[in-house]
């Protein structure tokens, strides 16, 4: 909590952790996924049920310009992909279980467009402005991600599509720009020096690196992490990166791009980034 002590959410460990302003207040809610047996749940100063079932994934983003995060949440194949929007209704957003999804603004509309990732049958979807499908590409990625990379007002979506071929970003809606031949274990994007665009962090499984204002390269650390999340922790404009450098080295953070300090001993399941107190 405010970079400075660590308060106790739950006793219980969870399946997944994700943050979004659902209510339209100053303050993120915690989106809890508590696993078979307890199902979803919100934290919000204090704690109410979203949903009995345990879901496949689940994402945040505000999908109809409202001001208010909206959760879509993949239920798995008996259910498809459905999003609690406004925090009020309940609306089926597809039949089909995905295998990857991910949230950004990817036309400068100011509504949040859901890529979804069908597998190899039916590749990457995109649900534009909450009203329609396009096919992104026919190819299933590894993994997705989405950041305004030259901020220019649209998140670009950055895809690794495995070894055969890389590191592509979907640059302002518009073309195909590769990024790196290699294929990543895993990528994040955050402004970590706070200048308007948004850096792609990376895991090559030899070391992070992060491509700096969509024009170069900087190593950030020569270890590989277990997972890797951004967020500003010291309200300085400038987004930090936060490492699990697993059960050797624990929780790490990199604040402002220039300090390496140590968060934590124990390496985690998990980590989300939110203010969750205004």
């Amino acid at each position: 909590m405010n970079n400075s002590s660590w308060v106790q959410l739950h006793r219980l460990s969870a399946e997944s952790l994700n943050t979004g302003n659902l209510d339209d207040n100053i303050e993120d809610e915690v989106i809890i996924d508590f696993g078979p047996g307890y199902g979803i749940w919100v934290w919000h100063s204090e704690w109410e049920k979203l949903h009995s079932l345990s879901p496949e994934s689940m994402v945040v983003g505000d999908i109809d310009g409202s001001g208010q995060d909206d959760v879509i949440i993949d239920f798995g194949a008996q259910y498809g992909i459905w999003v609690r929007e406004n925090n009020s209704e309940w609306e089926q957003l597809h039949t089909l279980s995905p295998e990857n999804m991910t949230m950004g603004d990817i036309d400068g509309s100011g509504q949040d467009d859901v890529m979804i990732d069908f597998g190899a049958q039916y590749g990457i979807w995109v649900r534009k402005n909450n009203s329609e499908w396009e096919q992104l590409h026919t190819l299933s990625p590894e993994s997705m991600t989405m950041g305004d990379i030259d901020g220019s007002g649209q998140d670009d979506v950055i895809i690794d599509f495995g070894a055969q071929y890389g590191i592509w970003v979907w640059m302002n809606n518009s073309v195909w720009v590769r990024l790196h031949s290699l294929s990543p274990n895993s990528m994040t994007t955050g402004d970590v020096d706070g200048s308007g665009q948004d850096d792609i962090i990376i895991d090559f499984g030899i070391g992070i690196w992060q491509w700096m204002n969509n024009n170069r390269w900087e190593q950030l650390h020569s270890l590989s992490s277990d997972s890797i999340v951004t967020g500003d922790l010291d309200s300085s404009g400038q987004d930090d990166v936060i490492i699990d450098f697993g059960n050797q080295y624990g929780i790490w953070l990199r604040m402002n791009n220039s300090t390496w300090e140590k968060l934590h001993s124990i390496s985690p399941e998990s980590m989300v980034v939110g203010n969750i107190d205004g």
